[in-house]
């Protein structure tokens, strides 16, 4: 097989990405050259994005702490400026502590979590999903990649649909399908606090 490829995996919350190079369509000439481990960990360093640099990661956070409540209840200001919003609470609770799924290198970060929804019309859905590390967060699904959770600042983390940038389908809600409701276009990206409610649940 002609091209080389290239995988990364630096951090105990990244599992790794890879990607292949083909020289007939990205270059015909690679100039390698030794750097120091130093120069790496630079490299590396100065492409994390800015929240990843300040806080520790959900992986740490969790570790010795189960059923941890984040939520969000949004008011009616807030619901009449986004009127594409359907979702007026969002809660999403850790039902065990961080664990992994084996004891070598390639273990992986395992973390499951139940996410629950109040819409406006007064329904309220709640689903269960496994999360593992990748790319400097956690990606959660139930069978498919649904969502992905990013810390946000020292408690809080935010709750994004994999299509939030509409990179795969634009009409495509990957949490609309794992929430079986039908969500809004304003209903992929969630800011959520932790709380002192262990149980967490969705005031009716």
């Amino acid at each position: 097989m002609q091209g080389l490829r290239l995988a990364a995996a630096c951090d105990p919350d990244e599992e790794g990405e890879g990607a292949r190079l083909d020289p007939k369509e990205d270059a015909t000439l690679w100039a390698l050259e030794p750097l120091l481990m130093s120069a790496c960990h630079a490299e590396r360093d100065a492409a994390r994005p800015t929240w990843a640099r300040t806080v520790e990661p959900l992986s740490a956070r969790f570790t010795n702490r189960d059923r941890v409540c984040h939520a969000r209840i949004y008011n009616a200001e807030h619901l009449a400026r986004h009127p594409n919003q359907k979702v007026v609470a969002v809660m999403l609770r850790t039902e065990d502590r961080v664990r992994w799924d084996g004891d070598t290198d390639d273990s992986r970060i395992i973390l499951p979590v139940r996410l629950s929804a109040r819409l406006r019309d007064g329904a309220v859905t709640t689903r269960s999903a496994i999360c593992t590390a990748h790319d400097y967060g956690l990606t959660c699904n139930s069978g498919n990649d649904v969502f992905t959770l990013i810390r946000a600042g020292e408690r809080g983390l935010v709750v994004r649909d994999i299509n939030a940038r509409k990179l795969i389908d634009p009409n495509e809600n990957f949490l609309s399908k794992f929430l079986q409701v039908d969500l809004g276009d304003d209903d992929r990206v969630f800011r959520l606090d932790e709380q002192e409610n262990a149980n967490c649940e969705i005031p009716r």
